[in-house]
């Protein structure tokens, strides 16, 4: 291995150990407690050797909240498997809410960064689906764009309203059979013949 091989390695690893940190700390004590400082306490290097590896704490986040993103997308392409449109889209559905249940503050850094929703490969594949299901008429007459807006709002809608405890169960099992059965009338009511 030649000496730039090495370096570009060694740059690697710190950035990832920067991130693993700075994960942990999101994980252990919220947004507010992600600094340079703390990243370079936890890591016992100084604030300044943080700064060479990033340019400061919002490109953290940044990169931080990306590993967010393809975690929450896995999490969603996992019901690929299901060739029927309308019901891979429930399912996809489903495990969108049941992300914001179990990750909200991850949910919440994901969609209050910076950039356009049409740009968020979340919404993106969201909408594919969507016109998977335009395409196989199982949604109401309407452009597909128009009912990729109507269902990416509903559910963010319903994840904001879970994140803040808007609703009155307590139980997560109960939540979820809650909101299982208004994704499934929701959808349901969606149903019908589609135009592109």
């Amino acid at each position: 291995m030649g000496v730039q091989e090495r370096k570009q390695r060694e740059k690697a690893a710190m950035q990832q150990l920067i991130l693993e940190t700075a994960n942990s700390l999101f994980e252990q004590k919220g947004i507010d407690h992600i600094s340079i400082r703390n990243i370079a306490r936890a890591i016992e290097y100084s604030p300044a050797t943080i700064y060479l590896y990033f340019k400061d704490k919002n490109e953290i986040l940044y990169y931080l909240t990306d590993t967010f993103i393809r975690e929450f997308e896995m999490k969603l392409r996992e019901f690929n498997f299901i060739k029927d449109h309308f019901s891979r889209l429930k399912n996809i559905s489903q495990s969108w809410l049941e992300y914001a249940i179990n990750n909200p503050q991850k949910y919440q850094m994901i969609f209050t960064s910076n950039g356009k929703l049409q740009e968020n490969k979340l919404y993106i594949y969201l909408n594919e689906s969507v016109l998977e299901c335009v395409h196989a008429n199982q949604l109401q007459r309407m452009p597909a764009s128009e009912a990729g807006a109507i269902i990416i709002s509903f559910l963010h809608g319903m994840s904001v309203l879970v994140i803040n405890k808007k609703f009155n169960i307590q139980a997560k099992s109960e939540l979820r059979d809650h909101l299982g059965e208004l994704i499934n009338r929701f959808l349901n009511n969606m149903k019908g013949y589609a135009m592109v």
